[in-house]
């Protein structure tokens, strides 16, 4: 097997308490005062009371073609009809994919190849091997049994997955989607039915049934980059890190976007301390305090949207634990998910988390600031953010399946994207319906 380079963080010098703390209160108070200043003399329509309004975007007509809407169809037109097969004998051709698949004792790749697509392709699908049996002439379901035993795990399918994602940023053509440092993170939902629907939870805004999420993070080139399976009424800010820190593609990542699921101010702290530039959309921002060193009197019309005043010795009193956490992250001893849901669980009786809610306050006051120098960049969301997923029904399927190939095989069949953004993620084939989550090892294997 050959080695995939883990991904490098941004390097982040060293710095004492007291030094971050003076340079970030210079920068938080410089973008307040700015954006102070502007609204001073802007829309009066921007305040109702203490709160600030941003009017909603004019819908823009469905009835008017969008010109590269219609040239993508007609690109998309001139591709030929190819059976799923013959695109994943090719992609393995160009990219060894297959090869990461090594055998839990030996190491070595599958010796049959046109069975072990066979019965990737009934994971992705899932169609399930006794099927895939009966409708291929390839392999039996003894055969096909044995190449999902011996050669489809976890770590098997997160290499593949890392493989592809090299390939896709080597590309020339991907470059024309993003410049590739950047990525973007979102839940989809997926709805449960039969014997697995006793392994879901109901989400009041998806319904009434029982779904499951899949949180999945890909990079501004849309190559899939990482995918976890969580509960469906689990938030999703917990997770925003996993991707970004848990892939094993080569590639650097210094920017994550996510919607409002993943707005949390500990993953801005973290993000920061990590040299990450967390770039959320921000929901309901009438809604939000802003945070500063400095009192409220001294921003003006700005005042009443503070809440309380950041607290230095607070965030001076926990900067060595807030600094091991970050590095336990960095080195991948443990998952983001993992520590930020123990830091979360412990808020009554563990001081750290609202100590690294503080110091992410300070970072996240930035971000609503940078937007709102004018009202249209405030009322817009950053490039390659994340929008909401709407749930796929997904019923009665036998068992969860992934396939760490699908993403690739949209990319190289299906119609390509506007340039610029990864406003949604691609189209995810891996389905859920098993009786417990911890027993769905195929859906993280697509990680």
């Amino acid at each position: 097997m050959t080695p995939v380079t883990p991904a490098r963080l941004p390097v982040v010098p060293p710095t004492s308490a007291a030094a971050w703390l003076d340079a970030r209160a210079a920068e938080l108070d410089a973008a307040l005062l700015g954006v102070a200043r502007g609204i001073s003399g802007g829309d009066p329509v921007l305040f109702a009371g203490d709160r600030l309004r941003f009017p909603k975007e004019k819908r823009i007509d469905d009835q008017k073609v969008d010109p590269a809407k219609a040239f993508a169809a007609r690109c998309y037109g001139l591709l030929p009809t190819m059976r799923i097969t013959d695109v994943l004998s090719q992609v393995d051709r160009w990219t060894g994919f297959t090869s990461h698949f090594g055998h839990v004792s030996t190491g070595l790749p599958p010796s049959d190849d046109r069975g072990f697509l066979a019965a990737l392709i009934a994971e992705a699908t899932n169609l399930g091997l006794s099927r895939m049996a009966e409708v291929c002439n390839v392999a039996s379901r003894r055969a096909l049994i044995r190449m999902q035993t011996w050669h489809m795990r976890e770590e098997t399918f997160r290499a593949a997955l890392g493989c592809l994602t090299d390939a896709i940023h080597a590309e020339p053509l991907s470059a024309w989607f993003g410049e590739g440092w950047r990525a973007s993170a979102d839940g989809q939902a997926f709805y449960l039915g039969g014997p697995g629907e006793a392994g879901g939870t109901v989400n009041a805004h998806y319904g009434r049934d029982p779904i499951v999420k899949i949180y999945t993070t890909i990079t501004d080139r849309y190559a899939p980059l990482h995918q976890t399976v969580i509960a469906g009424t689990a938030g999703e800010a917990i997770h925003a890190l996993d991707g970004i820190l848990g892939h094993e593609s080569g590639v650097d990542l210094s920017a994550l976007h996510v919607d409002g699921g993943g707005v949390s101010d500990i993953i801005f702290a973290v993000a920061h301390r990590l040299g990450l530039s967390f770039e959320p959309r921000i929901p309901r921002l009438s809604d939000r305090r802003l945070y500063a060193f400095e009192p409220r009197a001294r921003y003006g019309k700005l005042a009443p949207l503070f809440g309380q005043r950041l607290d230095r010795e607070l965030i001076t009193a926990h900067w060595d634990d807030m600094a091991r956490v970050t590095d336990a992250l960095r080195d991948r001893v443990v998952t983001p998910s993992l520590i930020l849901k123990k830091l979360v669980a412990y808020r009554q009786q563990n001081s750290l988390p609202p100590r690294c809610a503080r110091s992410g306050a300070s970072t996240a006051g930035c971000s609503p600031c940078a937007g709102s120098r004018t009202r249209r960049s405030a009322r817009s969301s950053p490039p390659n953010s994340t929008r909401a997923r709407p749930a796929t029904r997904s019923r009665a399927p036998s068992r969860c399946t992934g396939s760490a190939v699908s993403a690739t095989v949209v990319m190289r069949t299906s119609r390509p994207a506007p340039p610029r953004s990864t406003s949604s993620p691609p189209r995810s084939y891996c389905s859920t319906a098993d009786t417990s989550i911890e027993r769905w090892p195929r859906c993280a294997r697509a990680a």
